[in-house]
């Protein structure tokens, strides 16, 4: 359809030529500047198009990269995820404490794994087993009553966890093993991150603090003592760093994450975790194992796709738009003899005609570029929403749309301002 429809325009247009005015066209020594105004019209049309798809891919380009620089509270290198069910295993609720210790235990036994560790929710894993809710924390006495403001994710994890993971511990201790063996009734201790600290204890130090999941002190049994201060980390690349507490992983229900730091390659693990959780249990298998890297780029799937499309669509829409400027500015140059042949007659120099012919050819390009920009701008508040770490209207990503637009341009310019600068002025006179 684009073929016929652009391929008839010319044809339409040359049955109505005005012979008596193409007679005098062609006696004249001077004829029209570069290109016709229909050709200038669609080169800044190709040219705000490729600009807009230019942009959005830079901004997603940007967005990928700082995602991947995110800082997610946690070290991702060397980590090592893998899942197991102690229900598939037809482990009871009794026999769980016993297998997650001896679990890990065993992987912190494993050459080439530095540390070890079990979790109920993962960062950055496909995990749906841990609840994340509103809820109240209360101080005892009642007077010191403070209502969470923001949802407060709740995480079960073993000894060993933040070590592994690399969270910083702020203040007070980690969960050791002597922890994990208290009966749920007897309210384990748990420890909290740095935004859970603030949140409910600004100014003091939440250590040695109860905190209540409800705010009625004269339940029993008494609620969960904090124990320790975290720092803080987030479950996904996009997560802002909420408010979180973690209980010990005691007999927890359903899947857990081992998660293994590895001084090597942590893929190159996978085959001596999966043997020694069999030797463990043949019963209780590992699955779905990833390094956390992986899981990384996972994450950015979409937007290295969006990056990867916008820069194919761009380069094509530039390359459409540099065959339409190669070809309007050799019209140009063909058509324009007789006037290029009076300019060097004249004492004009060969760089004064590519100069000249190569301004022509950026007039329609430059004002592309306006044009492209400003639909950028009306199209990027749909693109803000899948942003991160950049704004829509960065001047940095416009700018270098545009330079790199323009370096296009002149290069497609070249060969026909060259064969300008190559016109013998006495052989076009004499024509």
């Amino acid at each position: 359809l684009s073929g016929l429809l652009f391929g008839a325009l010319p044809a339409v247009r040359a049955t109505r030529l005005d012979l008596i005015s193409v007679i005098k066209d062609n006696a004249r020594s001077g004829l029209p500047r570069f290109g016709l105004t229909g050709g200038q019209a669609m080169v800044a049309a190709q040219t705000a198009l490729a600009i807009v798809l230019l942009i959005d891919a830079g901004l997603f380009m940007r967005t990928v990269v700082n995602l991947r620089a995110a800082d997610l509270g946690f070290r991702t290198e060397g980590l090592l995820y893998a899942r197991i069910e102690p229900r598939s295993g037809g482990l009871v609720q009794a026999q769980r404490r016993q297998f997650f210790e001896d679990a890990v235990v065993r992987l912190r036994a494993v050459p080439g794994v530095t540390a070890a560790a079990a979790a109920g929710m993962a960062p950055l894993g496909a995990d749906t087993s841990v609840g994340v809710g509103n809820f109240s924390v209360g101080l005892c006495p009642p007077d010191r009553l403070v209502t969470a403001p923001d949802l407060v994710s709740i995480n079960a994890v073993s000894s060993g966890y933040f070590q592994t993971m690399d969270v910083p511990i702020i203040d007070g201790r980690d969960f050791i093993l002597r922890d994990t063996t208290i009966a749920p009734a007897g309210a384990p201790p748990i420890v909290v991150n740095e935004a859970f600290a603030n949140a409910y204890f600004a100014g003091r130090s939440a250590v040695g603090q109860v905190a209540r999941l409800g705010n009625d002190c004269t339940k029993a049994p008494p609620g969960p003592l904090i124990i320790g201060v975290v720092g803080n980390s987030r479950a996904d690349l996009r997560a802002v760093a909420a408010p979180a507490l973690f209980f010990p992983l005691g007999a927890f229900q359903g899947p857990v994450t081992l998660i293994v730091r590895a001084s090597g390659e942590p893929a190159a693990m996978i085959p001596t975790v999966r043997r020694a959780m069999t030797e463990l249990n043949a019963n209780t298998p590992t699955f779905s194992e990833a390094p956390v890297s992986a899981l990384v780029e996972r994450r950015l799937r979409r937007e290295r796709l969006l990056t990867s499309l916008l820069a194919a669509f761009a380069g094509v829409t530039m390359f459409i738009c540099c065959l339409g400027i190669y070809g309007l500015l050799s019209y140009a140059v063909e058509r324009r003899r007789q006037e290029i042949s009076v300019r060097m007659a004249i004492g004009a120099k060969t760089s004064d005609v590519v100069r000249l012919m190569i301004r022509e050819s950026l007039v329609p390009v430059v004002s592309g570029i306006f044009a492209g920009a400003a639909l950028a701008a009306l199209a990027n508040r749909w693109v803000a929403t899948v942003l991160y770490g950049v704004s829509s209207a960065d001047p940095l990503t416009l700018a270098g749309a545009s330079v790199v637009f323009v370096v296009v341009a002149v290069a497609a310019a070249a060969l026909p301002s060259r064969a300008a600068a190559r016109v013998n002025p006495v052989l076009a006179l004499r024509q």
